[in-house]
């Protein structure tokens, strides 16, 4: 960032640090000389504590009582004609907005003031500005410089043009937005649209989208996702919202993934989507600016907004049940000290579906960019102290030590941060949306937790956790020899006294991952394994409990390898069965001779109940 002679710039917040309290930027600003703070310029950098869902500007203004001003992003570039680079989550810059400077005055009652432009930078070469920040583009339409970019609209407004001036920057995305007069118009204006997009720098034409007025609005009047996504999470019912998702054109993405039939649809709602973010460009090498900036009074009034939509991506293949070989049954099986909690009635339970495209947390073949970008905007603040302490684990085990300097370091830590926030009580519904095939933000959020688990070691031998079955699962579990789990699978390196069941459930692994490292220092569970949704189990044995005998269910996780593209699995693997089975018996007997020892693990009540499901049942 350049030092400017007249200016002096005050960078507020730091990527990837906790918020920085507006009390901290207030009084630095008073001990500034009143001739310094008229040239004074803010830029947000990092995350700052803003009460509501005021803009930061704003709330600055009301806190001093005094009118502030605010570049639109970072200055870089020479001192004396400065480009102005919007600044990404972790730091790095974006595109250049055509917004350059924007004054907030405070409020004065309960009626919240319109930002003033300050300045602003043409679209593009040649056009006659007619207006403060507004343009010429065709006899019968105008461009308008606005906080969230351009927006194409007739000469004397569109329905949707005030509301449109209120929207901020998405420091992501530039939103070239076109509003009609009607539909009969709209077209014509979409075609202009798409037009100036072509004549755009670029730079910016790369971190561009072009869309309805009305999507915008759609797209940004639902609570904000940052502010609601974790209580979604935790309360299971996340509400329906819709998507205002731009044309493949201008994005990396076809229109059926972002939710929208075709550029010229206004996509409406649907139930309890997951939202998709925009893509994160690579910085570019900053370049001076075509035109200086423009000096211009305040932009016209504003409106109310309007709604939000999600994606689809990857469809699983239903594993079809083999004969299995018969293998002994264990001879015993150790047994937990009795609880003395009261025991719920057992449900009746059921096969799980396998979930629709949208609502799995596989890993799309795309890759998971776009779950890591909503996951980290919709945390907010709150990501940023999670990242500080995963990355502090992560810095200090030499397995990461080398990848958190490469250029992959942001996507192993936000992965990271996902498996921290599953393991966490407020992760403790995610599983049960997955097995119900929900959709909704548990989706995204789980779908970086499987990308995080890649890189925690795997644990390869038994796993164990105790079950109360009703009478109805017994029948199910001898008619099919292949389970699904569409969940999180939880289980333990050996058994606790703490998780509940008169049956006992081993399961040989292959696959299963080792969360210790990032287990949270609060509910957290040191020998814990994690299987990821869409693991399958073929069942070796069951035994229902009896009179001074408990029940068991003998599993073998079944391999990529023994599962072919049809879904069928190969029937060849008896060795495999005899194998398992021998270990799981040795390893049965191993943990009864351990007795009371073996069982204390440490483990809260909330964290007990992340077990005892049975793969593949709802």
């Amino acid at each position: 960032m350049p030092a400017q002679h007249d200016t002096m710039t005050i960078v507020l917040g730091c990527p990837g640090c906790p918020p920085l309290a507006l009390d901290d930027a207030a009084r630095l600003w008073v001990q500034l000389p009143e001739k310094v703070r008229a040239k004074a310029r803010f830029v947000q950098y990092g995350p700052m504590q803003v009460p509501g869902e005021a803009a930061i500007g704003q709330a600055l203004a009301d806190l001093l009582g005094k009118p502030v001003a605010f570049y639109a992003g970072v200055p870089v570039g020479s001192p004396q004609l400065p480009t102005l680079r919007t600044v990404l989550y972790d730091g790095r810059l974006g595109w250049r907005p055509f917004t350059t400077e924007l004054g907030y005055e405070p409020r004065s009652g309960d009626e919240t003031p319109l930002p003033e432009l300050l300045s602003h930078r043409p679209p593009i070469h040649g056009l006659d500005q007619v207006s403060p920040a507004v343009y010429w583009y065709s006899p019968d339409a105008v461009v308008e410089v606005v906080q969230s970019g351009l927006l194409v609209r007739p000469p004397q407004d569109g329905p949707s043009s005030a509301a449109i001036r209120e929207i901020g920057l998405d420091a992501a995305v530039h939103n070239l937005t076109f509003d009609a007069a009607d539909e009969g118009s709209a077209s014509r204006m979409r075609l202009l649209a798409e037009d100036l997009l072509a004549r755009l720098d670029e730079q910016t034409r790369r971190m561009s989208r072009v869309l309805p007025a009305a999507a915008l609005l759609a797209e940004r009047a639902r609570p904000r996702v940052a502010a609601r996504a974790l209580d979604a999470i935790e309360s299971g019912h996340p509400a329906p919202v819709a998507v205002a998702a731009p044309p493949a054109a201008y994005l990396p993405a076809a229109p059926a993934a972002l939710g929208i039939a075709a550029p010229t649809e206004v996509p409406g709602a649907i139930a309890a989507p997951a939202p998709v973010p925009a893509a994160v460009p690579a910085p570019v090498k900053p370049e001076a600016p075509a035109e200086p900036p423009v000096k211009v009074s305040a932009a016209p009034p504003a409106a109310k907004p309007i709604t939000q939509l999600a994606p689809a991506d990857v469809a699983p293949a239903k594993p079809v049940e083999p004969p299995v070989a018969k293998v002994p049954a264990p001879e015993k099986l150790p047994a937990a000290p009795a609880s003395d909690k009261p025991k719920p009635a057992p449900a009746e339970l059921r096969f799980q579906e396998t979930p629709g495209a949208e609502s799995t947390a596989l890993l799309p073949k795309r890759g998971a960019d776009k779950e890591r970008q909503w996951l980290r905007k919709s945390l907010g603040a709150e990501y940023g102290l999670m990242s500080n302490t995963v990355a502090r684990i992560l810095s200090e085990h030499p397995g990461f030590q080398g990848v958190l300097s490469t250029s992959s370091s942001a996507e192993v830590l936000t992965d990271a941060v996902a498996v921290q926030l599953y393991l966490s009580p407020k992760g403790s519904t995610i599983d049960a949306g997955l097995r119900r095939g929900a959709n909704g933000p548990h989706v995204p959020v789980a779908r970086c937790v499987v990308a995080g688990l890649s890189r925690l070691p795997s644990h390869r031998g038994p796993a164990t956790f105790a079950t109360e079955l009703p009478p109805s699962a017994w029948p199910l579990l001898d008619g099919r020899k292949v389970l699904t789990e569409w969940g999180f699978l939880n289980a333990l390196t050996h058994p606790s006294s703490a998780v509940d069941g008169e049956t006992d459930v081993l399961v040989w692994s292959i696959t299963g991952r080792r969360t210790k490292l990032l287990e949270p220092s609060e509910g957290g569970v040191e020998n814990r394994v994690l299987f990821v949704p869409g693991t399958s189990f073929k069942v070796l044995e069951t035994r229902k409990p009896a009179a001074g005998a408990r029940g068991a269910v003998l599993l073998r996780e079944l391999t990529a390898s023994e599962i072919d593209e049809t879904g069928r699995v190969a029937n060849d693997r008896a060795s495999l069965d005899e194998l398992a089975m021998n270990s799981l018996r040795q390893t049965v007997q191993t943990w009864a001779e351990a007795g009371e020892d073996l069982v204390a693990t440490v483990m809260d009540e909330q964290a007990a109940e992340r077990f005892g499901a049975l793969p593949g049942l709802a």
